[in-house]
This record gives C-alpha cells, structure tokens and sequence, in this order.
C-alpha cells in the first residue's frame, strides 16, 4: 500500500490527521473526548449484518459513533462504519472474529459490572466512561487488558472504515470521489535503441 504524502502541520483539523493515519493502516492515538452519542435506530434499520446479532451490529454502530460522533463532518454510522466492520468480519478468519466478538462479550460484561445495563441501555455519557476506561490513555493491568486490547481494535476498524468510505474520503478529508487513472504508455523505442 502506498503511503499518503505526510500532512502539512497547520490548518489541519484531527480528524484529518486521524483520517491521513487510517489510510495508511497505522495505530492511532484515541480521541481525547470521547463524546458518545446513541446511534438512531433510523441509521441502522433496513440493514442486515451478515456477521454480528442484530443486537451486536447496534452495539458496534453506537460505539463507532461514541469514537467518531457527529460534528461538522458526518458520524461514523452515517458513512456506514458498522456495515463495513460487519462485512469485513463476515470473510476473516475464525480466530478474528472469535477474538473480535469475545472484545464485544467482554465490554458487555463491564458495562453490566460497572453501570448494571447492557451496552445500548447506556446514556451517552456512561459509553463514554466505558471507553475511556480502556482507552490508550492509561496504563492497564489485569481485567482492563482484554478491554484495551478490544478498544485498539475496535477503534482501528472504525477509522479505517471511515476515512476510506467516500463520505470520509470526501466530507472529512476534502479528497475527490473519485481517482482518475491514466493509462501508462511503455517505451516507444525499438528494442536496443534507447537514447
């Protein structure tokens, strides 16, 4: 994969500089604040994961939104990053995505633990404390380790998903819809008539 050209350090906003990093398939730092948002059930209704629950695929779209909400570009669930996650599992290996869905067992679990309500029961800020919990910000031990190591995951697929669907590539990074290829046209010499 080839990289993008490295980012001209101002005027550059953070989810550009997150989107430049997603295409490239790099591990990305976690938004500072998280502002999490319940995803609408209008985003979602219509769709049929092929992998998750329909229970799961509600999950994963609220929390790709809790990690790229709404602001002046659209969220995560309205460039369809939880179709993508869903699609993208659906054709992985077995150990992908038993490690994937034991990530989302074992966030289900805490949030039970810790607020007493299954994931999509949470108000937005209580996803929010969930998440920064295990984001990269601390230092994890013990039972916070599956967590971060799910969180990293999660995260990686989410703004990968986003800043290489066309609403990401075009409303949050500026990039045209579309890339056009030229035709390469070979040598044009003769065999051994080289200049």
């Amino acid at each position: 994969m080839t990289k993008p050209p490295k980012p001209q350090p101002t005027g550059l906003s953070r989810r550009s500089m997150l989107g430049a990093g997603a295409t490239a398939a790099v591990a990305f730092p976690v938004l500072p604040a998280l502002a999490a948002v319940k995803t609408p059930a209008a985003v979602i209704d219509g769709w049929t994961p092929k992998f998750f629950t329909a229970q799961q695929g509600a999950v994963v779209a609220a929390l790709s939104d809790v990690i790229l909400p709404k602001t002046s570009t659209p969220s995560a669930t309205e460039a369809l990053v939880h179709e993508y996650i869903d699609e993208a599992l659906s054709v992985a290996e077995a150990d992908e995505q038993l490690e994937f869905l034991g990530g989302l067992a074992w966030l289900e679990d805490h949030a039970i633990d810790r607020f007493g309500a299954r994931l999509e029961a949470l108000v937005p800020d209580q996803q929010s404390a969930l998440l920064m919990e295990i984001s990269d910000h601390h230092d994890h031990a013990g039972r916070l380790k599956t967590g971060a190591a799910f969180f990293v995951d999660l995260k990686q697929r989410v703004l990968f998903g986003y800043y290489t669907s066309k609403i990401g590539r075009t409303e949050a990074l500026g990039k045209p819809a579309a890339v056009k290829r030229e035709r390469l046209v070979g040598c044009t010499h003769g065999s051994g008539h080289h200049p």
